[in-house]
């Protein structure tokens, strides 16, 4: 969550109570439709990866973590047009007009970043099951680092505003999903796990099993981020200040 509040305090930086209101907004959003389902997918992998890994089925968590990447593009693919039309639709939950149009924008090119993020959750519940917790923990105090540097860089030095935020979070992500991957790639531990292939019959099987798991997870998921997002929509109706002034309060208190 520190990423995000990276991001609050960047938009806070473009002295602009609707820039404020458009980031807070657009990470709400995404947040809820978006965050919440592809971590409440990813909980499935607590079960089937610990199973795996305790019966030392290496291969298999490697197909379980295909699988897992698997699900999350195809939630993202259904998502795609809510975010495309998630302007439109903050305007009929009353938000204004101009703090609606530009959220819709922001939410587009920042969901990318959400997506990945996803990725490097599945592979830390990987390198925990695997009991190597330090390389999690390496790249989770690697990420607000270089979160903050991107975001220097792009959105208050070369003045991309909330595209510099965006971009910067996308760019977060990437290195440290890459990172990750290098890292199980050269693990030995790990050597059965790559042998998955994400294109394998095996990684579309079992599908009503998997979302047995997941599907309670993505509920509970929803439920605890909706809450916060719900405030900052009223606190919309308002006015920009007051939203604002709830965008900042939460990421303060969460």
């Amino acid at each position: 969550m520190l990423p995000n509040t990276i991001n609050i305090w960047a938009a806070g930086q473009l002295n602009s109570p609707i820039l404020m209101d458009v980031v807070g907004l657009g990470i709400g959003v995404t947040s809820s439709i978006g965050m919440a389902i592809f971590l409440g997918l990813n909980g499935a992998l607590y079960t089937f990866l610990s199973q795996a890994i305790g019966a030392e089925n290496h291969r298999k968590a490697g197909v379980y973590r295909q699988r897992g990447r698997f699900v999350i593009t195809i939630a993202f693919i259904i998502l795609i047009p809510f975010y495309i039309f998630s302007g439109k639709l903050l305007k009929l939950c009353g938000q204004n007009e101009i703090v609606a149009e530009k959220s819709g924008f922001f939410i587009l090119i920042y969901i990318p970043a959400i997506y990945i993020m996803a990725l490097i959750d599945i592979d830390k519940i990987l390198l925990t099951n695997l009991d190597k917790t330090n390389h999690a923990m390496g790249c989770q105090i690697l990420t607000p680092i270089i979160h903050l540097l991107w975001v220097w860089l792009f959105a208050l030095h070369l003045k991309m505003g909330t595209s510099g935020i965006a971009l910067a979070y996308f760019l977060t992500n990437s290195i440290i999903w890459i990172l990750q991957c290098v890292i199980i790639l050269k693990l030995e531990i790990a050597a059965e796990v790559n042998t998955a292939s994400f294109f394998s019959k095996e990684t579309y099987q079992d599908m009503k099993e998997y979302m047995k798991i997941a599907g309670p997870s993505v509920i509970s998921f929803l439920v605890e981020f909706a809450s916060f997002d719900i405030q900052i929509i009223l606190m919309g109706m308002v006015g920009v200040l007051s939203q604002a002034s709830m965008v900042i309060f939460i990421n303060i208190n969460v």
